[in-house]
């Protein structure tokens, strides 16, 4: 994350301070932190919803429903 934010320098920026840079990469990290942060809130909605759905379908308390949910949210997250 905290290096993956850091965006190409942009023309101008050469001459920034050192705070003024270390300011710039922390909003960079903050913005890409909250990104990272909604997919992954996403993909465990999808796969904790998606597991007691099945759970409650199949009337089943086992292995197989985590691999069920898991299969589900996979295929979802690749479409």
């Amino acid at each position: 994350i905290f290096f993956g934010a850091s965006e190409p320098m942009q023309p101008g920026e050469e001459k920034l301070g050192i705070m003024q840079s270390i300011k710039n990469y922390g909003r960079q990290s903050l913005s890409k932190s909250w990104s990272y942060a909604k997919g992954f809130a996403a993909f465990g909605a999808l796969y904790s919803g998606s597991e007691c759905v099945i759970e409650q379908t199949r009337a089943k308390h086992d292995i197989y429903n985590s691999a069920y949910a898991g299969c589900f949210t996979g295929g979802v997250m690749a479409r």
